[in-house]
């Protein structure tokens, strides 16, 4: 039947890795692959319990496997274990990511508004410039460092570990599409609101031109490359309700549901994905038009 959606949305046969990929975001796009067909989903995490009680969902076809993004000995010998396995790979997803969860709050604080169902627009005006150049001078550099660590240097090794992988699942042509990296990024890396501190709004506005360049890299070999904007780790259920948040902080008024998210990399990893290339998908209810 021309255009039928099993036929055009299933993962089926699909052999994949995803970094982080035993909670949060990684666990929901390791369980939507898994349950849509894939052949083998390697989820990759520094702690092996989570990607454990991952694999257990779908123990034949989710492996995870001990690596740290940031080490990149530990990025080969994973690499080299998946090739002992299968001997290919159709797609990576570059999902491991950090916050620094205490400049995040002291920012929060420095902030005029900080209700959450708003979010953080302009430093406050009562502060005054010293005390604002104090705040931002406590922020420690290796802050910095540890967050553009993971979440921009292990993007860049974790695709050049796995690209031998990526064009020999080209020649195995399991599937019609080709093969591609998807780098899961952040609307914060092109927001002005510092929401979520400075070092990782950069690292991931780092992400995103980094996926551009190796654009540029790849596409000789006819791996495909695309970023895609995320709003966050998949929230409480509570902000999945429509009103919880003002319309000028997202136009949708709540926060993603993870069905969302399962469904966004079915279509990126599917055959009805297969001519998306170099694309910045943006999935956050429409908060990057308003930031």
């Amino acid at each position: 039947m021309p255009f039928d959606i099993q036929n055009l949305f299933n993962a089926n046969g699909l052999v994949v890795v995803i970094t982080g990929g035993g909670t949060g975001l990684g666990k929901t796009m390791t369980i939507a692959l898994a349950a849509n067909g894939a052949y083998k989903v390697y989820i990759l995490g520094r702690r092996r319990e989570p990607l454990e009680v991952t694999a257990s969902k779908y123990p034949t076809i989710i492996k995870p496997i001990v690596a740290d993004v940031t080490d990149k000995q530990s990025l080969r010998i994973a690499a080299d274990q998946i090739k002992a396995d299968t001997g290919y790979v159709n797609a990576v997803i570059a999902n491991a990511g950090i916050i620094a969860e205490a400049t995040r709050a002291r920012l929060w604080a420095l902030n005029q508004d900080t209700d959450v169902k708003t979010g953080p627009r302009t430093f406050n005006a009562d502060i005054t410039a010293d005390e604002l150049s104090e705040a931002l001078m406590d922020t420690s550099v290796d802050e910095f460092l540890e967050t553009y660590k993971t979440n921009s240097v292990g993007v860049f090794y974790t695709i050049a570990a796995f690209i031998g992988l990526l064009d020999a699942g080209n020649k195995q042509g399991n599937i019609p599409q080709r093969s591609q990296v998807i780098t899961i990024g952040s609307v914060a890396g092109q927001s002005r609101a510092v929401s979520c501190g400075f070092a990782y709004g950069m690292s991931k506005a780092a992400a995103a031109l980094l996926m551009k360049q190796m654009m540029a890299v790849l596409t000789v070999h006819g791996i495909r490359v695309f970023p895609t904007e995320i709003m966050g780790e998949i929230p409480d259920a509570d902000f999945t309700i429509e009103g919880s948040f003002q319309p000028e902080y997202i136009p949708l008024r709540r926060a993603g549901k993870e069905d969302e998210m399962a469904g966004t990399i079915l279509y990126l990893t599917s055959k009805a994905g297969g001519y998306v290339n170099g694309h910045v998908l943006a999935l956050d209810g429409g908060q990057f038009s308003v930031f």
